[in-house]
């Protein structure tokens, strides 16, 4: 007679899972929860199929192909939410799943705007059109589902909202997050994500490589201030994500959202860190930088996305109107 199966922690997922009848189960993130997953596996008949519909073992399988086949940035794209949903549906299966669930589990995520949902569910269609494609899944159960529409990005923050800002930023560790945007001018990704191989004092900037920049490109990002290149100074002997928190775990989108939240009644508004790139793009369009420079010194291969979505320069009456009227001195009227 076999051994009895048994719960076992799993680092990189921070999960309990078992093998039962030679499958591997994922079973949840306390013990707890395991132990009752575990006994609903084994009371099962040996000759059903153990958890082949499971949403959640599903959804592992496709992480699992996705980190051996995939960029490192694609595959912590999906997993913050594929997990996050395998999480609140541990013994889901896919002939109950329906839209209704994903509208539930979105709906709990107070912190997420319409585009982070759009993502959300993005990455969990993905996940599962894979098993339709590579597991023998019938269909994809929310395949056609409508998403939100994402939210145009057209924040930007003055220099006393930055300073108030920070003034209510009691620790470092986060205030440092955002001087880094600021003056550099970074997707909040990159910022997040940033190593100290990948940092050229000599140069001062830092070149992330194809596989983990945006669109599988190199991205170089200049430290053009003495407070950034203070910062990364500081912060090189981090082995991985240099950027921390007050615990020393890498800075994630969520945890920044729940600092902005945080700090939400004392400003007077919710800001979010992508607030801090559209601010350093308009700045610089203000100082009279051209604009393709602009773009290449933000990460863009064209211009187009500049003068169409990020630039805010025509919110400046005051620099519109001398735009104009230096037009008009320069024709002689």
């Amino acid at each position: 007679m076999g051994r009895t199966p048994k719960p076992w922690w799993r680092e990189d997922r921070q999960a309990y899972y078992a093998n039962v009848r030679g499958v591997c189960h994922k079973l949840g993130t306390s013990l707890k929860q395991a132990n009752q997953v575990l006994k609903d596996l084994l009371r099962q008949p040996e000759t059903k199929p153990v958890c082949s519909d499971s949403v959640a073992v599903i959804l592992d399988d496709f992480l699992e192909w996705t980190e051996q086949n995939r960029s490192p940035k694609t595959y912590r794209g999906y997993k913050d939410f594929l997990q996050s949903f395998m999480d609140t549906y541990p013994r889901l299966r896919t002939q109950e799943l329906n839209a209704g669930h994903v509208t539930v589990w979105l709906n709990d995520r107070k912190t997420w705007n319409s585009t982070t949902k759009r993502n959300a569910i993005t990455a969990l269609q993905r996940g599962l059109n894979w098993a339709v494609k590579n597991r023998g899944l019938e269909r994809n159960p929310i395949h056609g589902m409508e998403k939100p529409k994402a939210k145009t990005r057209t924040e930007t923050l003055t220099l006393v909202e930055f300073k108030t800002i920070l003034r209510h930023t009691p620790d470092r560790e986060f205030r440092w997050l955002l001087e880094f945007c600021w003056d550099c001018g970074c997707r909040p990704q990159e910022a997040k994500g940033l190593r100290a191989e990948w940092i050229d004092l000599e140069k001062r900037r830092c070149v992330i490589p194809g596989d983990e920049g945006k669109g599988g490109r190199t991205r170089a990002i200049y430290l053009a201030t003495e407070r950034s290149v203070r910062i990364v100074k500081r912060l090189m002997q981090q082995e991985g994500p240099i950027f921390r928190n007050t615990r020393g775990n890498p800075w994630t989108a969520s945890a920044v959202k729940c600092r902005f939240a945080a700090m939400e009644e004392k400003l007077g508004r919710r800001y979010t860190q992508y607030a801090f790139r559209h601010t350093w793009i308009t700045r610089k369009l203000l100082a009279g930088v051209d604009s393709h420079l602009v773009a290449s010194l933000a990460g863009h291969v064209s211009s187009q996305m500049i003068d169409t979505v990020y630039s805010h320069v025509a919110d400046d009456y005051k620099f519109m109107l001398e735009a104009a009227a230096r037009e008009t001195l320069q024709k002689g009227h």
